[in-house]
């Protein structure tokens, strides 16, 4: 509108401005989905949306740069996407809080709309879940846990979101996504390698619990995992592979201990 040069021409610019907010999103969303950076914002807009806890732009510039279809097995820094970029992106649906360095959505009214009216747009849990699996596959856990806090500090500064992913991982598999067989594969992966197993174990109980101190050399099985995030169809799934090819994974399924 205030680019109109003639009066005439800017007051009709304002009749056709949105009526309500639900119009203003609808707009919003119709000009993203138009422009460059159409994927970008809308796996940002998704992650916001399912966040269990909110997400900082380092998080999600690491998160957006990985690849799940022929899986990463590391971070590469060369194709973060700079925040700058992001937000406009975004279109003004989300903003970049400077101090705390939290992404979120410029007004809690984005979510609502998001839920009621574009949910069979975003990203669905199974999508995050695959994101997380494979961050936690990379081969910086396959190095086992870290022999003391600092190091563990360490690469939790160098992964930064790997804290989101060991603690909230579950939480996008529990239910029907158990039954996605590329999940499963992932989850294979993971489970095959105790090194993997004890690093996320190690990792999790010191963000969840670092008062209890910190655990050198943790012993984790995956039917620990299983048992820890409910995922019962899990559980049932590789229970009934009686012909795994990988025994080392029915053996660490039905044995071992947590210290």
């Amino acid at each position: 509108m205030l680019r109109q040069e003639r009066p005439r021409d800017a007051i009709k610019a304002l009749n056709t401005l949105p009526k309500d907010m639900s119009d203003a999103y609808t707009e919003v969303l119709a000009r993203i989905d138009k422009n460059l950076g159409r994927d970008t914002a809308l796996q940002v807009l998704s992650w916001i949306f399912h966040a269990q806890r909110p997400l900082q732009m380092a998080e999600i510039r690491e998160l957006l740069s990985i690849e799940t279809q022929s899986p990463d097995t590391e971070l590469y820094p060369e194709y973060f996407i700079d925040p700058i970029q992001i937000i406009r992106y975004c279109q003004g649906l989300v903003e970049l809080d400077h101090h705390s360095g939290i992404i979120r959505f410029t007004h809690y009214t984005v979510q609502e709309f998001l839920k009621e009216n574009y949910l069979d747009k975003i990203l669905v849990p199974a999508d995050l879940a695959k994101v997380c699996l494979t961050y936690l596959n990379f081969d910086i856990f396959d190095c086992g846990p870290c022999p003391d806090s600092d190091s563990l500090d360490q690469r939790r500064d160098s992964y930064r979101f790997s804290d989101y992913a060991v603690k909230y991982w579950g939480t996008y598999i529990r239910g029907k996504t158990e039954e996605d067989d590329d999940i499963f594969d992932a989850l294979l992966n993971l489970f095959k390698s105790s090194n993997k197993c004890n690093a996320t174990h190690q990792h999790r109980r010191w963000i969840d619990s670092p008062w209890k101190g910190f655990i050198k050399s943790p012993a984790c099985t995956p039917l620990h995992i299983i048992a820890r995030e409910g995922l019962s169809t899990v559980y049932d799934r590789i229970n009934s592979l009686n012909n795994i090819s990988d025994p080392k994974i029915s053996e660490r399924v039905s044995s071992g201990t947590i210290s």
